[in-house]
């Protein structure tokens, strides 16, 4: 992609007269009403259309003029949401705003009997912070055919503030010399 300044012929700090001028020249000059079937004067005139769209309007060149120049691995990822969730994790200790916690998985087996005909499964969940609590799982009958379950919140702890994620559990069938 070509400079958009460079394609409307004007300085970086151009005005927004400057701007529209340098654009009024250059439609004049290649617009289809008057080049007729000149394809690469077309072509001239829809690049220059494309750049005046952006320089004119202050929001769409201030950011245009920030995506021209990065200074640091941080700039880079911090123009996108997905990047900034990425330099997040990557870096923990970073500033950044609520973050929600990562979901945990645990498989827990249970007995036939449990899984056929429905009942309560008992089982200890270690906190990151190494408390102890006790779940009551209620599984419905005919369990073995569902994949997991989610218990909403009792997953890992978010960051500055952020909702916890979920606890995602499989019950497997209890293997028999187990």
């Amino acid at each position: 992609m070509r400079d958009l300044y460079q394609v409307l012929g004007v300085a970086k700090n151009a005005s927004a007269d400057e701007i529209r001028k340098a654009y009024r020249e250059i439609s004049k000059k290649f617009h289809p009403d008057k080049v007729g079937n000149d394809q690469a004067a077309v072509a001239r005139f829809r690049e220059a259309t494309s750049a005046y769209a952006i320089l004119s309007d202050p929001a769409k060149r201030s950011r245009y003029d920030g995506s021209t120049t990065i200074s640091t691995v941080g700039d880079l990822f911090l123009r996108h949401p997905v990047g900034k969730r990425v330099l997040e994790t990557m870096l923990p200790s970073a500033p950044a705003d609520t973050q929600q916690g990562t979901d945990r998985y645990l498989v827990l087996e249970a007995p036939a009997t449990l899984l056929a005909s429905g009942g309560i499964l008992t089982f200890d969940l270690v906190e990151p912070s190494g408390e102890r609590a006790q779940i009551d799982l209620e599984v419905p009958p005919h369990a073995e055919a569902l994949p997991f379950c989610r218990l909403e919140r009792l997953g890992n702890p978010g960051r500055n503030g952020g909702e916890r994620g979920n606890l995602c559990i499989i019950v497997q069938q209890r293997r028999k010399n187990a």
